[in-house]
């Protein structure tokens, strides 16, 4: 069970770039129309400091602008995606039993060779 204090904690900071899109960040920083893959980062100017480095790098052009923004609708998409993968996972599809019965059959079958 979550307490209230951390159910009411600071989401943490993303970069919304002017475009619209999230800074990422997989084997160096990118850019995304999803915001489930933002970056999130501790603090504010961690997050502005990183928008500089993806820039100083050459991750993004020199002219890209961008503000740190509260994490809240990376975060609303990150659980959004959990919600998705739970139901998924807890659907039982009519292949997945023949692909389960078919391995039970051919386990009993070489049992009854040997």
């Amino acid at each position: 069970m979550r307490s209230e204090e951390k159910r009411n904690e600071h989401p943490g900071w993303a970069v919304q770039l002017n475009d619209g899109s999230w800074l990422c960040y997989a084997h160096g920083f990118h850019t995304d129309e999803d915001a489930f893959l933002a970056r999130d980062f501790g603090s504010k100017s961690e997050a502005l400091a990183a928008l500089q480095e993806a820039i100083d790098d050459g991750y993004l052009p020199k002219d890209t602008k961008g503000k740190a923004i509260e994490a809240w609708q990376p975060l609303c998409e990150n659980l959004r995606h959990t919600v998705k993968e739970l139901r998924s996972a807890n659907k039982v599809s009519p292949d997945i039993l023949f692909d389960v019965v078919f391995t039970i059959e051919n386990a009993l079958s070489q049992l009854k060779v040997k």
